[in-house]
């Protein structure tokens, strides 16, 4: 579904994306090959936590998978504050937790958030493996050739992440089915 959205992107929208994501990697002094630069991962951090209105701790325990010790306090608060750069997945991970969230609680504004750093995360990525690409096989003149490879690059990641999550769900189904199969499970007799 998101693959085709991003297959059928108009090119000045695909051009305005491209930008958006190639000014936000610009902006990381230290060009990291992966992950999210500093800046963004202060950014999502903070707006996640300020979003659902939980505490430190809680926010380091739904998003990071951390406890309250002393070390994993210090990562996360120096996630927020822009010291430490956060890798993809977590933050994947991350919206995966809000998105639970949201449905188990009835909260439309989160999947708004999670909607929206989802696109904005596919992007980057693509961004980054598009000029990657680029500087090795293209020609970084032409624009049309850089745009070519971010939409291939966003056709690709979206395609692997529905085939992620098909393989996630199902592995999911087999796994539950069995705990809850009532065939074996015998209900008492009602007494009259």
């Amino acid at each position: 579904m998101l693959a085709d959205l991003y297959q059928e992107m108009p090119a000045d929208a695909l051009a305005a994306a491209f930008a958006s994501a190639w000014r936000d990697l610009r902006a990381d002094p230290r060009e990291r090959a992966r992950g999210l630069p500093p800046k963004l991962s202060a950014q999502i951090a903070s707006e996640a936590r300020t979003l659902i209105q939980i505490s430190q701790r809680q926010a380091e325990r739904l998003f990071y998978g951390m406890d309250d010790a002393e070390a994993e306090k210090r990562v996360a608060r120096r996630r927020e504050r822009g010291g430490a750069s956060m890798s993809f997945d977590t933050v994947r991970e991350l919206l995966a937790s809000i998105s639970w969230g949201a449905a188990m609680h009835g909260r439309p504004e989160w999947l708004k958030f999670v909607e929206a750093w989802w696109c904005r995360l596919d992007f980057l990525e693509a961004a980054q493996e598009a000029v990657k690409s680029n500087r090795r096989r293209l020609d970084p003149s032409n624009p049309a050739d850089v745009l070519d490879a971010f939409r291939s690059c966003l056709v690709k990641r979206a395609r692997l992440a529905e085939l992620e999550g098909d393989i996630r769900l199902r592995r999911w189904a087999t796994n539950f089915a069995p705990i809850h199969d009532t065939t074996y499970v015998t209900r008492p007799a009602i007494s009259r």
